[in-house]
């Protein structure tokens, strides 16, 4: 995924998404998401499908993979969309 499609791919999450994002890349699991945002863990899960979607990443195992790869990256983007 170049630049462009990675900032395109932010810009589609909602705020929600982010902040579930921003949780994920900093190594949260479901479950501790969950606490920190008052959710059910399934709520997350859901959450993290649709990121996984928005990120053109079939399940989110391979959404997990990706973030873990492209953290730097990531973080930097999720900063330059909430500017």
């Amino acid at each position: 995924m170049n630049s462009f499609e990675l900032e395109n791919s932010i810009k589609s999450l909602t705020t929600r998404e982010k902040t579930i994002l921003k949780l994920i890349v900093l190594g949260n699991s479901t479950k501790k998401i969950a606490e920190k945002l008052n959710n059910s863990k399934r709520t997350i899960d859901t959450h993290r499908q649709n990121i996984a979607v928005k990120f053109n990443r079939s399940g989110q195992g391979n959404l997990f993979l990706f973030l873990i790869e492209n953290k730097a990256r990531v973080i930097e983007n999720l900063e330059m969309v909430d500017q």
